[in-house]
């Protein structure tokens, strides 16, 4: 998909819809949605919107991706224990590889930017 131009996110710009459910789940019952907004053509970057349903999971990072939460709050807890409580406002990185439990009490909404393939050599 080839796009030109400012692309702003907002309901019209969405390009594809996929609801499911977080795989490892602790707790509750995490349903998702992921919202595309732009899909770079070469599949390397995405970016668009994900929100989440109450519950507490487990998520091994599998690409860089940089996140503004819109809605909501989640404690993102790292392997050795620090955590981070974000919300509204609150803008963040998660680095590929990394392995952090997501604990939402009601709902949480994000805009996300993940870069694929960083890591592999050219």
């Amino acid at each position: 998909m080839s796009q030109k131009g400012v692309i702003r996110f907002e309901e019209s710009s969405i390009i594809d819809r996929v609801e499911g459910r977080m795989g490892n789940v602790i707790s509750g019952d995490p349903t998702t949605a992921v919202e595309k907004v732009f899909v770079h053509p070469a599949g390397k970057l995405v970016s668009g919107y994900w929100e989440c349903q109450a519950g507490k999971f487990t998520l091994c990072e599998p690409r860089e991706e940089f996140c503004v939460i819109l809605d909501g709050e989640a404690i993102i807890t790292e392997e050795d224990g620090t955590s981070h409580t974000v919300k509204k406002g609150d803008a963040f990185m998660l680095p590929q590889g990394a392995t952090t439990t997501w604990e939402i009490k009601e709902f949480v909404r994000k805009i996300f930017v993940v870069a694929f393939g960083l890591g592999e050599e050219k």
